[in-house]
């Protein structure tokens, strides 16, 4: 009988340590909108398209490619990296938080006017001595009738130090990175031309993302100044908006945020 109660004890206490190591491996989060600063801080340049027409914002979409759309991050400062996980749709969550930011900067939200749709690409906070977050969302804003008005990816990211491992850097990150990609969004030149009802500048080259880019580097090769970089990639029309991968592949290619920003709008 003894022997049948030790082994019991064994047992259980073997499932309580496994169950213990699983929960130090992995942290389950709340996602809640706590950025380092309020939304109306710092407004983005909205320009005159605030009060043109109203906005009706859809549900986001959540299309990261990964195989469970719960993780938001992970830690890797041990040789066996720790998965961060949230307790809500993360789309849910990113929605929120849209609605916030557009109301607070002035936005008229809405149906009667236009209609704006966000499928969220990349969602993802890595730890591995500092925080760095990285956010990528395809919108389409679209007419009345349902017809494409313009299209584009914003982009936003975040960086701090902090405590390893803590759940408030996790959705700090995540806050301040949301609200940065829906600053683009909206201080976006092309984006607020399609919000204002006015049609494109005729003669604008189109290109695709490879031509451009060798471009932007060219002219980087050159001494041209980012400002003037920048002037030029808004007088460029796109043949397709840039995807999350090659996002990327100009981030590491070293060319300037304010250079990546203006092609994403395109």
């Amino acid at each position: 009988m003894k022997t049948r109660a030790r082994v019991l004890a064994l047992a259980t206490g073997g499932l309580l340590l496994a169950v213990c190591a699983h929960a130090a491996k992995e942290k389950r989060i709340v996602l809640r909108f706590t950025p380092k600063e309020n939304v109306t801080a710092n407004l983005p340049a909205l320009g005159q398209a605030t009060p043109a027409k109203a906005v009706e914002v859809m549900p986001l979409t959540d299309a990261r490619a990964l195989p469970d759309l719960s993780l938001i991050g992970e830690n890797r400062e041990h040789k066996t990296p720790r998965p961060v996980k949230a307790t809500t749709p993360v789309a849910d969550f990113a929605m929120m938080v849209l609605t916030k930011c557009l109301l607070e900067w002035g936005v008229r939200l809405g149906k009667g006017g236009l209609v704006l749709r966000g499928e969220i690409t990349n969602l993802f906070v890595t730890e591995d001595q500092t925080y760095s977050t990285a956010v990528a969302i395809r919108f389409r804003l679209e007419d009345g009738d349902g017809k494409l008005v313009w299209e584009g990816m914003a982009t936003g990211d975040a960086h701090q130090w902090g405590r390893s491992f803590k759940e408030e850097n996790y959705v700090e990150q995540i806050s301040d990175a949301l609200k940065k990609t829906y600053a683009n969004l909206v201080s976006a030149s092309a984006f607020q031309e399609a919000w204002a009802g006015r049609a494109p500048a005729a003669g604008a080259p189109t290109l695709t993302a490879a031509e451009l880019k060798a471009k932007v580097l060219e002219m980087m090769k050159a001494g041209v100044g980012v400002e003037v970089i920048v002037g030029y990639v808004k007088g460029v029309k796109l043949s397709k908006p840039l995807d999350a991968d090659q996002i990327v592949e100009w981030k590491k290619a070293g060319i300037p945020e304010a250079v990546l920003n203006a092609a994403v709008s395109r």
